[in-house]
């Protein structure tokens, strides 16, 4: 900042030629020694996918669904991560609504559809319930993911038709159990029981292996799938940096995806788990 007036005064006769020349040895020598130091610093090595081993111990203990029935949430959550690669936020916040079928495809909307014209600082100004106050990571994140077959499978639809019929006036939250508050909105207690659920089952590792790290399951079992990188990088809620994406892919429901494409992938993603629908609770 202070180089252009050194450079403006030199032009003027004000400072001697020195003064610059000095000036910029100096600078030289602190952008080599920055260039330097950042070779050196170690780099944050991001939330580590869980092995196989560890997902069979994390789903495979009885803490994965106790009381699923009472608290559906517990269930259905750590799956979406998994399986939708969905932040606990995202999974946690889900209404009847987001439920939605495009092109013949069961899909789960993450469209900020409340308020969404109103600057992030001033929603909760004027968000007059938790309904309106859905709150997404960024711009990115708001798309449209294809159900994955094996929830379907395990017997989410059939949970989502419980629920909506229970309440066919309006669209209510997926997960009544959970509370709302202006931080986390409904994600609250979700992160605990996972980040509990890891500790005692022996895999959590702090700013490491995390409830973040199923999401990197996700991606890493997509990309084994040989699925373009720039349609993960959509469905995970991240910009791909493409000028066609940012400017030329919008639809009425959301960003363009070949969503029939994308369920094939999808089923042949492999955690190395064996997971079988609780008999009699969605019915």
């Amino acid at each position: 900042h202070v180089q252009p007036f050194i450079k403006y005064a030199k032009q003027s006769k004000w400072l001697h030629p020195d003064v610059l020349d000095a000036m910029e040895l100096s600078r030289k020598s602190a952008a080599a020694l920055l260039v330097k130091t950042d070779r050196k610093k170690v780099r944050k090595p991001g939330f580590a996918a869980l092995n196989t081993d560890e997902l069979r111990k994390l789903f495979g203990h009885a803490a994965f669904t106790a009381n699923a029935e009472k608290k559906p949430w517990s269930y259905w959550i750590p799956l979406f991560c998994l399986y939708q690669g969905m932040r606990v936020s995202e999974a946690s916040q889900l209404y009847t609504d987001d439920i939605i079928t495009l092109d013949g495809v069961p899909c789960v909307s993450l469209i900020e559809d409340a308020q969404a014209d109103v600057e992030e600082q001033d929603l909760m100004e004027v968000a007059r319930s938790s309904e309106e106050y859905r709150r997404l990571k960024n711009t990115s994140s708001r798309r449209n993911v294809p159900l994955h077959p094996k929830l379907i499978e395990l017997g989410f639809l059939s949970f989502y038709e419980k629920v909506k019929k229970a309440n066919p006036i309006r669209p209510v939250h997926l997960y009544p159990q959970l509370k709302w508050d202006t931080k986390q909105m409904f994600g609250r207690k979700p992160s605990r029981t996972i980040i509990e659920w890891m500790k005692n089952v022996g895999v959590h590792q702090t700013r490491y292996k995390v409830a973040h790290s199923l999401r990197s399951n996700f991606n890493q079992a997509l990309t084994a799938t040989l699925l373009p990188a720039d349609l993960i990088s959509i469905l995970m809620g991240h910009a791909t940096g493409s000028m066609k994406d940012s400017n030329y892919n919008m639809t009425d429901h959301g960003p363009a995806l070949p969503f029939s494409v994308i369920v094939e992938h999808m089923k042949r993603m492999e955690f190395g788990l064996d997971l079988m629908p609780l008999a009699g609770e969605w019915s």
